[in-house]
């Protein structure tokens, strides 16, 4: 795994430990956390996607 890799996976799982502790503590109400999880989750794997994209696409144009 290389250190961008890493980076990204940390960033990912950040975003999973902390809804998670919004739900361990009960700060945000059910409905509200949810979203909050999901739009961290899907921001820190749209990144990864799209940054894996941008790879794919950096070795098709070399090869």
């Amino acid at each position: 795994m290389g250190t961008s890799q890493r980076a990204r996976f940390v960033d990912v799982a950040r975003a999973f430990l902390g809804s998670a502790h919004l739900a361990a503590t009960g700060e945000q109400d059910a409905g509200t956390r949810h979203s909050t999880r999901t739009h961290r989750l899907n921001a820190a794997m749209g990144k990864v996607r799209a940054d894996a994209f941008g790879h794919q696409a950096c070795v098709s144009a070399s090869t």
